[in-house]
C-alpha cells in the first residue's frame, strides 16, 4: 500500500499534508502517524512491573499510610492530654 494513502486513512491530513510530513520524516509514515496519534516512544518502551513487584509496592503503600495515620492519631492524642 502506498505510505501517502495509509497516512491519509489513518489521518486526517490531506495528501499535500502527507507528503510533506512523509518527505520530513525520511519516509517513515509510523513516525508521522504516531505524531499525529501523539505517541510517544517513551510511554511505549516503559515495561510494566512483575506482579510480586507491584503487590509489593501497594502493600508497602499501605503500610507506610497506616503508620502516617498512626502517629498522627498519637500526636493528636498526646496534644489532647497536654491540654
Amino acid at each position: 500500500m502506498d505510505s501517502i494513502k495509509l497516512i491519509i486513512s489513518q489521518t486526517a491530513y490531506s495528501e499535500e499534508d502527507a507528503k510533506k510530513l512523509l518527505e520530513d520524516n525520511n519516509g517513515d509514515y509510523m513516525k508521522v502517524i504516531k505524531k499525529y496519534l501523539n505517541i510517544d516512544n517513551e510511554t511505549q518502551n516503559m515495561k510494566s512491573k512483575p506482579y510480586h513487584q507491584m503487590k509489593m509496592d501497594v502493600l508497602r503503600t499501605t503500610l507506610d499510610q497506616a503508620n502516617l495515620n498512626y502517629r498522627e492519631k498519637k500526636e493528636r492524642e498526646n496534644n489532647d492530654i497536654a491540654i
